[in-house]
């Protein structure tokens, strides 16, 4: 599957004779007008015909060149609504993890990430498959905010991938301990939602200091795999990693 859409060969043959019968009726209305071989009510009739043609031409190219992307836009939104099955690896579970709670020797405060990753629709299954890290513009100990322009960068990466690839996890830390640290507050879930919204097969996944992580959604129902060892699942969709 790619972005976009070649043009058919019937589409290109359908081109091709309507435009032979443009310039059939193009030549025809010509001569008429230069011998007035034609009376006025044939020359009229001639020239609606014509821009009847070029109508029909410019609305069947024009719709042709614009399927593609809608389709694109439309497969995204699609998918993030048919119960996905997310299938997350120990191991980029782990990756994710240790990048959160790398402080850099700063005091501890909320940090985040994305993951972007697969997207098969023919078995219906996500799988995440590296992490992008953004700029952070604000961090303390109870937010986080993305640097704008480095979002935008970020997410303008992976849509010129789709729909083979997508934004598929938002990550973030809460510098808390145990598992009730991880669950998701009313500004995770308003910006979660604003996620879905925007057509990716999205869910969030939210880390505490000592290694809880918490997969949630707002409106999109889905399925979680996680595979591999080093990882125990402590509740429906909440896991923690092994120190």
């Amino acid at each position: 599957m790619s972005p976009g859409r070649e043009p058919s060969l019937t589409f290109l043959r359908i081109m091709s004779a309507l435009l032979v019968a443009i310039s059939v009726v193009g030549v025809i209305f010509a001569g008429a007008l230069m011998f007035g071989t034609f009376p006025q009510m044939y020359t009229n009739a001639l020239v609606y015909l014509i821009l009847l043609l070029v109508l029909v031409l410019s609305m069947h190219v024009a719709f042709e060149a614009s399927r593609g992307p809608v389709q694109v836009r439309r497969k995204a939104v699609r998918f993030a609504r048919e119960f996905p099955r997310y299938v997350i690896s120990t191991m980029m579970i782990e990756e994710l993890y240790n990048y959160l709670v790398d402080q850099k020797g700063g005091p501890t405060s909320e940090k985040m990430c994305f993951a972007y990753g697969i997207v098969d629709d023919e078995t219906n299954t996500v799988t995440p498959c590296g992490k992008l890290l953004p700029d952070m513009s604000e961090r303390s100990w109870a937010s986080v905010i993305g640097d704008p322009r480095s979002v935008h960068e970020a997410l303008s990466r992976i849509d010129r991938h789709l729909p083979d690839h997508a934004l598929v996890l938002t990550c973030h830390l809460h510098p808390g301990h145990g598992p009730g640290s991880v669950v998701p507050s009313s500004t995770d879930r308003r910006t979660h939602r604003d996620m879905e919204r925007g057509g990716y097969p999205v869910i969030g996944a939210i880390f505490s200091q000592d290694g809880y992580v918490h997969f949630f959604s707002v409106g999109v129902k889905f399925d979680l795999s996680v595979t591999g060892g080093g990882v125990k699942r402590v509740g429906k969709r909440t896991f923690r990693i092994n120190s």
